[in-house]
């Protein structure tokens, strides 16, 4: 567990890390945590596109990977730390099968984890996520370490598209 909560705040933290405008500042001066920063700084091969905001609090990344995988990671907070994966997936989707939709995020973030050394913390939350898909339910938190949830959830948009949403946050 508690190389689980280091993981957590390594991301974070690597995502948290340039310096924001006036008016970022502003809002983020009184916080324990600094704005948030694109996780996918690099350039990477395997990236097709990359696009990150900060609007406010909240920092929008979008990220297209040449396998077709397409993620868009929502990050906030300021005392307490959010950060959400959204995986598109299409195809025939059945939303009962929990352990298989926890599985496959845990595959997304294998994926995503081994495209660069830096980017390792998140393979290692692949390897939570499969570790534990047995204890996990889609849509219930599950503790991850003490203070550190995480909850998978799967959103259908039509019957050939849902979200899969995989998020980290603190208690």
């Amino acid at each position: 567990m508690r190389a689980t909560l280091a993981i957590f705040l390594v991301l974070f933290s690597l995502s948290c890390q340039f310096e924001p405008t006036t008016k970022q500042q502003d809002y983020f001066k009184d916080c324990l945590y600094s704005a948030p920063e694109a996780i996918f700084v690099k350039h990477l091969s395997d990236i097709k596109f990359h696009q990150f905001e900060l609007k406010k609090a909240e920092g929008n990344e979008k990220v297209n990977f040449s396998n077709g995988l397409e993620l868009e990671i929502i990050q906030t907070g300021c005392n307490k730390l959010k950060q959400e994966f959204r995986f598109n997936v299409y195809g025939n989707i059945d939303i009962k099968d929990h352990e298989f939709w926890i599985q496959q995020a845990g595959k997304y973030f294998f994926y995503i984890g081994a495209l660069d050394e830096y980017l390792l913390p998140l393979y290692e939350w692949g390897e939570l996520l499969i570790r534990n898909t047995t204890y996990m339910r889609l849509g219930k938190n599950f503790e991850a370490a003490e203070g550190f949830l995480v909850q998978v959830n799967l959103r259908q948009q039509n019957p050939d598209k849902a979200i899969l949403i995989v998020t980290f946050s603190e208690q």
